[in-house]
């Protein structure tokens, strides 16, 4: 992995298309993504890279909320899905035979995801995290 192998074909390709970045900034931004857990704590540490949980989209949406981002009413089910996360991405597995933890399923057992709907309405299928927010940038949070 990019954190904790071999970060050299990666750097190539981000100094590829970015020429501006060095040696030294990637070594740096790598050691920073390291120390401040930017991609492997909280829950990601047990559930894998962008893990998300229901209590963790509970705590937002009742900040949001508090904050008058979101109406009260808010149906929190539809705005997202643990469908495709936490399945263990990035964790160091004793061998690739080895199984997956409890609750796992192997990536060649998953199915596709639905195609998003057309058109620039919201229906039933639309996850909140799709669409404009009313401050002009992604609904956000952990995991988005």
């Amino acid at each position: 992995s990019y954190l904790y192998g071999d970060p050299g074909p990666a750097n190539a390709l981000i100094k590829k298309d970015n020429p501006e970045m060095t040696d030294d900034l990637l070594v740096y931004g790598r050691q920073a993504m390291k120390r401040h857990g930017v991609v492997d704590s909280g829950a990601a540490k047990t559930l894998g890279i962008g893990a998300m949980t229901d209590a963790r989209w509970k705590r937002f949406a009742a900040g949001m909320i508090k904050a008058g981002v979101y109406p009260a009413g808010l149906d929190l089910s539809r705005a997202y899905t643990l469908r495709f996360v936490n399945r263990g991405v990035g964790m160091k597995r004793p061998s690739p035979a080895a199984p997956l933890p409890k609750g796992k399923v192997p990536a060649s057992q998953l199915s596709p995801p639905a195609p998003l709907p057309k058109g620039e309405g919201r229906t039933a299928e639309t996850p909140l995290f799709l669409l404009p927010s009313p401050l002009g940038r992604g609904a956000g949070g952990e995991g988005c």
